[in-house]
């Protein structure tokens, strides 16, 4: 055989081994001793273990993943295999695709997870890099849902707060209300997170929408975490709780709910005919008995006194009764802890 003609067929069969072992290696997911994953079509980006939370989300968001591993605080991410991103031009035109693998292999014992990505479109390879890199630095910060009261009317605006790191305590207290919404009440939470101040129990509510945004595809919570039910003329049932749907639930947010407590109690009445949730008592009441009543909200009190020596005061307790409160959160510097309701 002529030695250009046997080269030749070397060449090739090397190249449809290393195919094949690229192949079995990501249908396997074993990866440890054939670590065979380029080929000679397509253009490829490698990503370390660092970048594995936000592809896992991409991947989630982006992509059909018939393969799901139900990981720690119950989210969702997609197992090893081959999952694919098709890009399209204004003109609806198919440009081709990005190819996602997600691959594991054993160090140490230890189950390591990498992503590789490819495009036989250097171009589309470029873009996911780019949308790769806007989603992180939008994955630092989430959309708030704000109200101003500055006019005559109530509107609601949009904004951008920051969002990173989750500390323990945080992370606790996101695990603890998220177990309550999805398996205990219905889709409808409300609870009394309680601490020093500076322990981040607002932050809880940014945490929240994150992770349900990661978990559910297409779900798109509504983050109001500055609600005031003492605002004149702000309806909490058309302001907030009309929009709560499956794909838009609501977290709100009544920061010091001690403080109002006190101004429900002891304050006089205003003269404005408007409607004011701290009017009275039953006002009040109705207030929290409607956040109760609507599926797909979950509602975060915070405050620094302790809520079960409240509860103890009979100008408290009716606020805090079951029904209007399902449990307590009690967060320190390192743990946030459950505190069943007293009853």
């Amino acid at each position: 055989m002529p030695e250009p003609i046997a080269t030749t067929i070397l060449i090739c069969a090397g190249a449809a081994v290393s195919l094949f072992l690229m192949i079995y290696s990501i249908k396997t997911g074993d990866t440890t001793q054939h670590d065979y994953w380029y080929d000679f079509w397509n253009y490829y980006n490698e990503y370390l273990e660092v970048h594995n939370d936000y592809l896992d989300q991409i991947v989630i968001l982006k992509s059909v993943v018939n393969q799901k591993i139900i990981s720690n605080h119950n989210k969702i991410i997609p197992n090893v295999g081959t999952y694919y991103i098709h890009y399209k031009n204004q003109h609806q035109k198919n440009l081709g695709y990005v190819g996602i693998i997600k691959t594991m292999k054993k160090v140490n014992n230890k189950e390591v997870y990498n992503y590789k990505i490819y495009s036989r479109s250097s171009s589309l390879l470029q873009r996911f890099q780019d949308e790769y890199m806007m989603y992180i630095r939008n994955s630092h910060e989430v959309v708030v849902s704000s109200i101003d009261t500055s006019g005559d009317t109530p509107t609601i605006f949009q904004t951008s707060k920051l969002c990173a790191t989750a500390q323990i305590n945080q992370q606790q207290a996101t695990a603890h209300i998220m177990n309550h919404w999805t398996t205990e009440n219905n889709f409808n939470t409300k609870v009394i997170l309680f601490g020093e101040r500076g322990l981040g129990k607002t932050y809880v509510a940014k945490l929240l929408k994150k992770h349900i945004e990661a978990t559910y595809v297409g779900t798109w919570p509504l983050l109001f975490d500055d609600f005031n039910p003492s605002t004149i003329a702000l309806n909490v049932n058309t302001m907030v709780l009309k929009q709560a749907e499956p794909s838009t639930p609501v977290i709100l947010v009544v920061n010091e709910i001690d403080s109002i407590f006190e101004k429900v109690c002891s304050g006089p009445e205003p003269f404005d005919h408007r409607l004011q949730h701290t009017r009275n008592r039953q006002e009040f009441h109705n207030m929290l008995d409607n956040i109760g009543d609507k599926k797909h909200v979950i509602t975060i009190y915070t405050m620094e006194s302790n809520p079960v020596d409240l509860f103890e005061n009979p100008y408290y307790k009716s606020f805090m009764r079951k029904g209007r409160i399902d449990f307590f959160i009690e967060m320190t510097s390192k743990t946030a802890t459950i505190l069943r309701h007293p009853r």
